[in-house]
């Protein structure tokens, strides 16, 4: 077994138990996942969040207490003994300055939660795509085998209110975006591609890469790559560790429920996990013949009037091709998409990048940049991507949105029986969501 970090900063937070920990911007979902294990180990947590929503309300019926809004008046008043902070607040952050001032240990969200592998059998699963939907598809499997299985995933899961649960083993989502998926030491690793993104917080692509090899380099057991990923491959092969899976293996496990051969491979990934963690084939069968997918992958939310429409998370070109090419499949009318771009960062990194991959919907209605945490950038706007489109495309096919509403009502006015809507982007288009599930007609976006 490879050595573990004994006095890295998230092991060292969860050998603290029962202290008590703030997390500030508790409600996103990463944020949501690690105070639920943290609850479970014990500890005293209080939060505070911009909105408060089902996540935030969850954790309160959980014993979290909430505060709504940011305000270095909390930490004044809690005295926590530690503090946790989101991606998405930064560390100029009022409230996070006043720990700072007190000399209250603040950490990141990505240096905590490795430390959830502290005396646990720990799956990190870890890539560039397909992170989210492979550590569901993982949980359900063990959970079928009766294991009562920890994980924090940073998504909502169909068939479960909470984001993260204590267990042994636990399965962890590891998230490249800041670096910190290098923080975990894992017993088994899955890496589902390497592609670059989150350019914002790396020097460049090798310290991209760099991240994932030391991922690698901390897993004491066996690393389950995707082998036709040239990025995952590039890195993974020859490697002792690392054991490749391929396109040609999915025939192997029943996947059939699964829609697109993206998702299949995440399945595909999730059982050699399980396998080598004891769980009998004939219950990794049944595991993923019962699974379904998180919420806002290839999420079906209305078939009204004949119109299918799906709201998916996909951000990333590669995830949008993916995306399309299955709608193509799986439809026979037009494609009409409303596509919101997610960070000012990627949509300038990306910006060549994105028509390409959007080029097989018949209409595309593009929203602003939802930004995150970010401030705009020249050449990261809506605008600028839009600029960046072929011209017959942009005269035909692209039209600009100011808001999600107006996008729902023109394109529920001009979508026809056959005709499937894409609802695409990791920021607040969720809402689109609304105006369909709504009865016909009479959706409302709140």
């Amino acid at each position: 077994m490879k050595a573990r970090g004994a006095a890295s900063p998230g092991r060292e937070l969860f050998r603290k138990a029962p202290a008590h920990l703030h997390l500030v911007g508790c409600g996103g979902a990463g944020m949501a996942g690690l105070a639920g294990i943290l609850l479970d180990r014990g500890f005293r947590l209080s939060g505070c969040d911009l909105h408060d929503h089902d996540r935030v309300r969850r954790l309160a019926e959980r014993g979290m207490a909430f505060m709504a809004s940011h305000d270095p008046g909390h930490i004044r008043d809690l005295n926590p003994d530690a503090v946790v902070r989101s991606a998405a607040v930064s560390a100029s952050e009022p409230e996070i300055r006043a720990a700072m001032e007190r000399g209250i240990p603040v950490l990141r969200r990505g240096e905590a939660l490795p430390g959830a592998f502290e005396s646990r059998t720990g799956v990190a699963v870890a890539g560039s795509h397909g992170k989210t939907t492979t550590t569901a598809l993982l949980v359900r499997v063990m959970e079928t085998a009766g294991i009562g299985c920890g994980y924090a995933v940073g998504g909502d899961l169909p068939d479960r209110a909470d984001a993260g649960r204590d267990g042994d083993p636990v399965v962890l989502e590891a998230d490249e975006s800041d670096g910190t998926v290098a923080l975990y030491e894992p017993d088994v690793a899955i890496v589902t591609s390497i592609e670059p993104d989150h350019m914002e917080h790396h020097a460049d692509e090798d310290a991209f890469v760099e991240c994932f090899r030391r991922l690698i380099d901390q897993t004491s057991g066996p690393v389950f790559y995707y082998g036709d990923d040239p990025g995952a491959r590039g890195l993974c092969a020859g490697i002792a560790c690392a054991k490749p899976y391929h396109e040609r293996d999915l025939a192997a496990w029943p996947l059939a429920r699964l829609p697109g051969r993206h998702n299949r491979r995440n399945a595909a990934a999730a059982a050699l996990a399980a396998r080598y963690l004891g769980v009998p084939e004939a219950a990794i069968r049944r595991g993923l013949e019962s699974a379904s997918l998180p919420k806002r992958r290839y999420e079906r939310i209305s078939e009204s009037g004949g119109v299918r429409v799906v709201a998916d998370y996909a951000h990333h070109p590669t995830e949008i091709r993916a995306l399309i090419e299955l709608a193509r499949e799986e439809g026979r009318g037009r494609i009409l998409a409303a596509f919101q771009p997610h960070r000012y960062t990627r949509t300038r990194n990306l910006r060549e990048a994105f028509p390409p991959a959007l080029a097989g919907v018949d209409r595309l209605w593009l929203l602003p940049v939802y930004p995150a945490f970010e401030s705009p950038l020249p050449g990261g706007r809506s605008r600028d991507l839009a600029a960046s489109f072929p011209a017959d495309f942009a005269a035909k096919r692209l039209r600009e949105a100011d808001d999600p509403e107006t996008a729902a009502r023109e394109i529920d006015a001009e979508a026809q029986p056959g005709d499937t809507v894409l609802i695409i982007g990791a920021g607040d288009i969720e809402r689109m969501a609304d105006y369909w599930r709504a009865p016909r007609g009479r959706g409302e976006i709140v």
